[in-house]
């Protein structure tokens, strides 16, 4: 037998032995709590800024499995609409990944909000660009949220609110297979309430489902929170 053929056999056994090892280490569903705080105010005219930290705690809720910190400037352009720029760092753990990982992000984002008859109805239409440190390819991301918010008759400052979120891989960032195209969805239904004209709180459950690369797919049930200040 050839050395060539020889080295290319020894590969595949690599890549099915490691395939089946991550199949085996990283689960397909899990339960987890999600927190977030974000806080938006103005800079100077209509130049506004943007400071968001979450903390979700997955593994059957026991440990932090993802560390996220988002920063951003943003700029309005109407009472409906406006533009965003900014940088995020995530670090990932278990059962996201079998093995403790940093991300840095480039971020762009549209938003738009519409106060309706029957309640409030929000779009976020936003880019990434992703350098993760096991991975030499940048990786694009498409990600589409749209949420609607509707208070409840005997009481407006009480609402239920509902959301979506559809993210999609622009490119493809690993020469041994494709992960371009859908990435993962995240769904919400919550209950909220509003202290004031400055602050959002909500909670309630959210789904996440994730296309994995190489091994099975995820689907995990969540209690998801959300504390928003908006100056």
């Amino acid at each position: 037998m050839k050395p060539e053929t020889i080295k290319k056999i020894v590969m595949i056994l690599a890549f099915v032995i490691a395939k089946q090892s991550l199949a085996a280490t990283l689960p397909t569903s899990d339960f987890q709590i999600w927190g977030n705080v974000t806080a938006m105010g103005p800079v100077s005219g209509k130049v506004r800024y943007w400071l968001e930290g979450q903390g979700r705690f997955g593994d059957d809720a026991s440990r932090l499995s993802q560390l996220l910190l988002r920063p951003g400037v943003g700029y309005v352009l109407n009472n409906s609409s406006s533009l965003w720029v900014g940088y995020a760092y995530i670090n990932t753990r278990f059962p996201f990944s079998s093995q403790n990982s940093d991300e840095n992000r480039i971020w762009q984002q549209f938003l738009w909000v519409k106060d309706l008859s029957w309640g409030r109805l929000f779009s976020r239409t936003r880019l990434e660009q992703r350098f993760i440190d096991s991975v030499s390819t940048t990786g694009w991301r498409f990600r589409q949220f749209v949420r609607m918010q509707r208070p409840f008759k005997s009481n407006d400052r009480v609402f239920i609110a509902l959301a979506d979120e559809v993210f999609v891989q622009l490119n493809n960032t690993s020469k041994q297979s494709s992960n371009r195209g859908f990435d993962q969805n995240r769904i919400f239904a919550g209950i909220g309430f509003l202290p004031n004209t400055n602050t959002l709180f909500e909670i309630g459950y959210q789904n996440q489902t994730i296309r994995r690369v190489n091994t099975l797919n995820y689907s995990g049930n969540y209690i998801a929170s959300n504390l928003i200040f908006n100056f």
